[in-house]
């Protein structure tokens, strides 16, 4: 099966790619979509300059120590303002996938199935990705009940150094450091705290999914629903998908 995979450098994407190298001997190609010349109104989630060479970083260590791939950086063709990250992913995708490729496989986790801003978002995302007529989109490791503190407690360790998960990624004397105080460096620090102290990593997952609502929890905390065009921050989703 040849398989194309979005890879960010972050925890998830990186844990997929691993699981892929190690447990299959699919043909895979990683692909870092890079925005930093896009021209949109919204700013993209995290620092791509900082991403992108975490990214690369990781790449090498896989390469290393694992079987061959196929590592791209790609800039998109098309950058729509008004809209984030995942939708300019998803056309691009949608442009690659007829290049013989016969499924695309994201890094989302359970962590991620609350829809984005409360808007129907997983419909949107797969009419565009549709839009290239070949293949299939999945999310393995939802299949495989897989999820931030898996990654952290199955993961080499000189691998999770090399990782980075911070909303607010900056270059430092041409370092890349984490702020430490974000959601993703608070939730990093959590996890890898209690599984260096030896707790389950079942119950620190079945404590992330409460957290954010997801899962069996999912219920307790719906996320809010917007009936306007433009939803906050500036985000515009189509009206059919709100």
């Amino acid at each position: 099966m040849k398989i194309l995979l979005g890879f960010t450098g972050g925890v998830d994407s990186t844990y997929l790619l691993y699981k892929v190298l190690t447990e299959t001997t699919d043909n895979v190609t990683a692909f870092f979509l890079d925005c930093r010349n896009s021209q949109t109104s919204l700013d993209f989630p995290l620092p791509q300059h900082a991403e992108i060479i975490v990214a690369q970083r990781v790449i090498d260590w896989l390469k290393d120590n694992n079987r061959s791939f196929e590592y791209r950086i790609v800039v998109p063709s098309e950058v729509r303002d008004g809209e984030w990250l995942t939708p300019t992913l998803m056309r691009t995708v949608a442009k690659i996938m007829p290049e013989g490729f016969d499924v695309f496989y994201t890094g989302r986790t359970i962590e991620n199935t609350r829809e984005h801003l409360g808007a129907k978002t997983a419909g949107w995302y797969q009419e565009l990705f549709s839009e290239g007529g070949v293949g299939e989109m999945r999310h393995p490791l939802q299949e495989w009940n897989k999820s931030r503190p898996h990654a952290y407690a199955e993961l080499p360790a000189d691998l999770i150094a090399l990782m980075v998960s911070c909303n607010d990624l900056k270059i430092i004397d041409g370092a890349v450091v984490e702020c430490g105080k974000c959601a993703k460096c608070t939730m990093a620090t959590e996890i890898k705290t209690r599984l260096a102290a030896g707790e389950n990593v079942e119950t620190i997952v079945d404590d992330q999914n409460r957290k954010r609502g997801v899962g069996k929890y999912a219920k307790l905390a719906p996320a809010p629903r917007y009936g306007h065009k433009v939803v906050p921050n500036g985000y515009i989703i189509p009206d059919k998908w709100k």
